[in-house]
């Protein structure tokens, strides 16, 4: 089946390598906004299935969402929000669902889709299992990037399901950047169905969610302290848990048969969630521009298929310059053909050492960096 205009990301086998294919045409919708270069976008990451797909009709996050995408991650925008400050994007993902990985079917992938192959894959001890790397490009890839990470119970196991994952996430995959400062970490929602009213609320069903996750944690790599008092490893787990994420919330679903003013609350709860983190994420200066948003992604995308021990680093990456042409020297006749010799050495010099030295990057990301590096090191 021919990808939509939506498809971000598939999995593909290849003759030799495993390959993450990205997909240019979902950038397409940030031609839309006003200004790519002012605005910056606000992504909710949700992971499920069916039960993600109901949900996200419910909530009007996209009329136009398939009923499957198995094997793919969809990035679309909310078109009500192409002219606000920060642009709604819904990563839509069930990469994790298929129990193989497709093989390509071209040698030549078509213009809008690069390959990079996973290097690391044949190094790794558990081999091409689509779920678990689906898993690890949620993780690390799409959770720098995301505002909320919004879990699916009902599509995943239920809690103890999403507790089994988030448990993995934590203590196998866990490397988050070390330049994004804590206010600005993901938060997690996890939504399940609560048609019998049994976890009431938020504080009751994310206490017991809590005490699962500590349970799954444990049951998967061994106690998480050393010690034996139960108190020492809630710290220890809350630790590691405020170094992944800014918090985790359960959110009981009403039944699909309800008001739609009851699905408005759940709408407005997750839009406020997200807001509020993207302030945050714009207060310590990494609320990125759409063009830099893209050729972020773009770059921790070459970062994770070469190397997945070390965390993607976006001030580092903010420092590797776009390749000089090839044709450099033939630019540089033709503008100095175009100087008087008394111009040269006060216009053409510093305009020549400009455009090489700065404007090679792009526009702004000397000054975004550096506040980010500041606003890392006082955090």
């Amino acid at each position: 089946m021919a990808p939509s205009d939506s498809t971000w990301l598939t999995l593909r086998a290849g003759l030799k390598d495993l390959m993450l294919q990205e997909h240019h045409r979902p950038y397409a919708s940030f031609n839309n906004f006003t200004s790519r270069d002012s605005q910056s976008p606000q992504m909710i990451t949700l992971i499920g299935q069916h039960s993600k797909t109901l949900v996200m009709r419910k909530l009007r996050f996209d009329p136009r969402a398939q009923e499957s995408i198995a094997g793919e991650i969809h990035l679309r925008c909310d078109s009500d929000t192409l002219r606000q400050s920060s642009p709604r994007l819904f990563a839509d993902c069930e990469l994790h669902i298929p129990d193989r990985i497709d093989k390509i079917e071209t040698d030549r992938p078509s213009g809008d889709v690069l390959r990079r192959p996973l290097l690391w894959n044949k190094r790794v001890e558990f081999g091409a299992d689509p779920t678990i790397i689906a898993h690890m490009i949620y993780a690390k890839l799409l959770a720098p990037f995301s505002t909320l990470l919004c879990f699916f119970a009902d599509d995943l196991g239920g809690l103890v399901g999403v507790a089994g994952t988030l448990a993995v996430w934590l203590m196998n995959f866990s490397n988050r950047s070390v330049d994004i400062p804590a206010p600005a970490y993901p938060r997690v929602l996890v939504l399940v169905s609560d048609n019998e009213n049994i976890l009431q609320n938020e504080t009751r069903a994310t206490k017991m969610f809590m005490t699962q996750l500590r349970r799954e944690a444990e049951r998967k790599i061994g106690n998480i302290s050393k010690h034996a008092n139960g108190r020492a490893r809630k710290g220890e787990l809350d630790r590691i848990l405020a170094q992944q994420f800014g918090s985790i919330r359960v959110v009981p679903l009403p039944d699909p048969k309800s008001p739609a003013r009851t699905w408005q609350a759940i709408r407005a709860r997750i839009f406020r969630d997200s807001d509020e983190l993207q302030m945050r994420r714009s207060e310590s200066y990494i609320a990125f521009s759409a063009r830099h948003f893209r050729t972020f992604f773009q770059l921790a995308s070459d970062h994770f298929c070469s190397d997945i021990i070390s965390p993607f680093n976006f001030i580092k990456a903010s420092r590797i310059p776009n390749p000089v042409s090839s044709e450099i020297s033939s630019h540089l006749n033709t503008f100095l053909m175009q100087v008087g010799p008394s111009q040269i050495l006060h216009f053409a010099v510093p305009v020549i050492a400009s455009a090489l030295a700065f404007d090679s990057y792009l526009p702004g990301m000397h000054r975004r960096m550096t506040l980010t590096f500041l606003s890392v090191n006082i955090h």
